[in-house]
């Protein structure tokens, strides 16, 4: 089991290497595309917070106009059978 996982240990790390060697090959691995590469995950990072935000108060939006819808549903029925016992009330 052990000799197992020093096998696989050892292929992830030359794959890494080989990674990095093809990417210093091609110029993809410099310090300025490492920095550019960190910028840009740290400003997706923050644009995620950001929708995930918006999202959670377009939730609390939609849960209010849930409740809301219901308050009407429950005063409209109200009113119906209000209006059915004046109707009854007229008949007599």
């Amino acid at each position: 089991m052990r000799a197992e996982l020093a096998t696989l240990q050892r292929q992830q790390r030359q794959g890494r290497q080989r990674w990095k060697a093809l990417l210093t090959e091609t110029g993809l691995y410099t310090p300025e595309a490492l920095k550019r590469f960190k910028y840009q995950l740290a400003l997706c990072h923050h644009e995620d917070c950001l929708l995930q935000d918006q999202i959670s108060a377009l939730r609390s939006q939609l849960k209010a106009l849930h409740d809301e819808q219901a308050g009407v549903q429950s005063a409209i029925h109200k009113l119906q059978i209000a209006q059915e016992k004046v109707d009854i009330i007229k008949e007599l």
